[in-house]
C-alpha cells in the first residue's frame, strides 16, 4: 500500500510545469503592478518621495533575510528561510488539511449550541457571493464539479435552532434533518472548498516567491531607467537599464540556478498531493452526507490520505535532497556570488563607460 501511495505521489513534467507557470504568473503580476505604481508616483509625486518608495520596496522584499542575519550568519539566515519555504510547500501542504478536523469540531459545537449555530449561520449567509465566486473559480480547475447541481441556496430550517441541546451522546438529535441546516453554506459549497483547499499552500508559496522576484525586477528596471535619464537624459535610459538588469541577473543566477529548480520541485510535490487529494474528494463522493458522523468519517478519510503522504519515503527523500541543495545555494549566494558580481560588473562598467564616452557629451 505504501509503495502504491508513493507511486501515486511521484511528480512529473506536468507538476513541474504547473509550478513554473504559477511562479511566472505572480512574478509578472508583481512586476507590472510595481512598474505602474512607480510610473504613477513619477507623475504625481516629488522625485525624493519616489526614490524613498523605490528603496523601501526593495528593503521590504529582502526584510526576512536581513532580520535573520541579526541573530546568525547571513548564510544560515538564507538557508533557514529557504528550508522553511521548502518544508511548507511540500509537507506543509498535507499538514494544512488538519483544517477539516477543526471544521468538524465546529459543526459539533453548532449542534450542541443552537444560539451559536443561529448566529454563525446568519453571518455565513452574508458570504453567499463569495461561495458562488469560489465555485466558479473551482470549475476552472475542476470541471467535474459541474455535475453536482447546487442545492436551494442555504435553506436553513429555523425549527432546528429552537430545539434545546441534547446530551453529548446524542449530538445529532438536536437537529434531526441535516447537518447543513445549521450552516450558512450548502454541502456543495463545502465540497468545492474541500476540493480546492489543498492547493492553497503551493499557490501561496509560489505567490510569495514569484512576487518577490517581480518586485525586485521592477525595482532594478525602473531605478535603472530613472538613473540613466537623470544622468544623461533620454539617451541614458538604455544604459541605465542595461547596467541595473545586468547587476540583477548576475546577483541572482549563480545561486538561483540551484535555488529556483529546488523551489519548483518541492512545490510540484505539494501540488501533486493536492491534486491527488482533490481527485479523491470528487471520485469517492466525500462530504455529501447529511449527518455530522458522515463529515467525521470523510474527514478521517482525508486524514488517512494525509498521513500516508507525510509518512511517504518519497516525500522525505525529495525534501532531504532539496534541503541539501538549498544549503549549497545559500553558500554560493553568501560566499561566491559577491565575488562573481564584482568581477562581472567590472566588465559591465567598462561597457557603460565606452557607451557614455561615445554617445553622451
Amino acid at each position: 500500500m505504501q509503495q502504491e501511495d508513493d507511486t501515486l505521489l511521484r511528480i512529473g513534467w506536468q507538476e513541474m510545469n504547473w509550478s513554473v507557470k504559477v511562479f511566472a504568473s505572480f512574478a509578472a503580476i508583481a512586476f507590472v503592478g510595481s512598474m505602474v505604481t512607480y510610473l504613477l508616483m513619477t507623475i504625481f509625486s516629488q522625485p525624493q518621495v519616489l526614490n524613498e518608495a523605490i528603496v523601501t520596496t526593495a528593503q521590504t522584499a529582502t526584510a526576512k533575510v536581513e532580520l535573520g542575519a541579526r541573530y546568525t550568519d547571513p548564510l544560515w539566515a538564507v538557508f533557514i528561510f529557504n528550508s522553511i519555504a521548502a518544508f511548507t510547500a511540500s509537507a506543509g501542504t498535507g499538514l494544512f488539511l488538519c483544517i477539516h478536523r477543526v471544521l468538524y469540531e465546529e459543526m459539533v459545537l453548532r449542534l450542541r449550541h443552537p444560539v451559536y449555530a443561529n448566529v454563525s449561520c446568519r453571518i455565513e449567509r452574508l458570504f453567499s457571493p463569495l461561495y458562488r465566486l469560489m465555485r466558479r473559480v473551482a470549475l476552472v480547475f475542476k470541471p467535474e464539479l459541474s455535475k453536482y447541481q447546487d442545492e436551494s441556496p442555504h435553506e436553513y430550517q429555523s425549527e432546528c435552532l429552537d430545539v434545546s441541546p441534547k446530551p453529548e451522546k446524542d449530538e445529532e438529535a438536536a437537529c434531526p434533518t441535516s447537518i447543513w441546516n445549521v450552516c450558512g453554506y450548502t454541502r456543495n459549497d463545502y465540497r468545492t472548498f474541500a476540493s480546492i483547499i489543498p492547493y492553497t499552500v503551493p499557490v501561496l508559496v509560489m505567490m510569495a516567491n514569484g512576487s518577490l522576484v517581480g518586485i525586485l525586477l521592477a525595482f532594478f528596471t525602473f531605478n535603472g531607467g530613472l538613473s540613466g535619464f537623470q544622468i544623461a537624459g533620454v539617451a541614458g535610459i538604455p544604459t541605465g537599464l542595461f547596467y541595473n538588469l545586468a547587476y540583477f541577473l548576475i546577483s541572482l543566477l549563480p545561486h538561483g540556478i540551484i535555488e529556483f529548480p529546488v523551489l519548483f520541485l518541492v512545490t510540484a510535490l505539494g501540488y501533486r498531493f493536492a491534486r491527488t487529494q482533490s481527485d479523491i474528494v470528487l471520485r469517492e463522493g466525500l462530504f455529501l452526507g447529511e449527518s455530522v458522523d458522515h463529515i467525521r468519517k470523510d474527514g478521517m478519510r482525508i486524514s488517512t490520505i494525509t498521513k500516508s503522504y507525510l509518512r511517504s519515503a518519497y516525500l522525505w527523500k525529495i525534501l532531504g535532497l532539496a534541503i541539501a541543495l538549498l544549503f549549497l545555494a545559500a553558500y554560493i549566494e553568501m560566499r561566491l556570488t559577491p565575488h562573481i558580481v564584482e568581477i562581472v560588473m567590472g566588465y559591465v562598467d567598462l561597457v557603460v563607460a565606452v557607451f557614455l564616452d561615445r554617445y553622451i557629451e
